[in-house]
């Protein structure tokens, strides 16, 4: 399973190296995301500390699996709803 199918949303690594999660920003990429058959999504915020207490146990988790599922992390201060990049 490819993790770009859309290249312009998804621009693959530099050569030697992985993402192992997403950082979606716009409704755009988050509709590219979902269009896989399996995503992790993790919706955050930098000021909460309970979504700082998880940011460890996802990234390992997105290591360990990114092969099987796609991880996105949506900072929820950050999007931007229905705005096309």
């Amino acid at each position: 399973m490819s993790l770009t199918t859309n290249v312009d949303v998804f621009k693959p690594p530099r050569r030697g190296y992985y993402w192992s999660y997403y950082i979606i920003t716009s409704s755009q990429e988050l509709e590219s995301a979902l269009a896989h058959p399996l995503v992790v999504l993790m919706f955050w915020a930098s000021w909460n500390e309970p979504c700082r207490v998880m940011m460890r146990p996802f990234r390992a988790m997105a290591v360990a699996k990114r092969r099987a599922a796609i991880f996105c992390q949506v900072d929820v201060d950050k999007f931007k709803v229905g705005q096309r990049t």
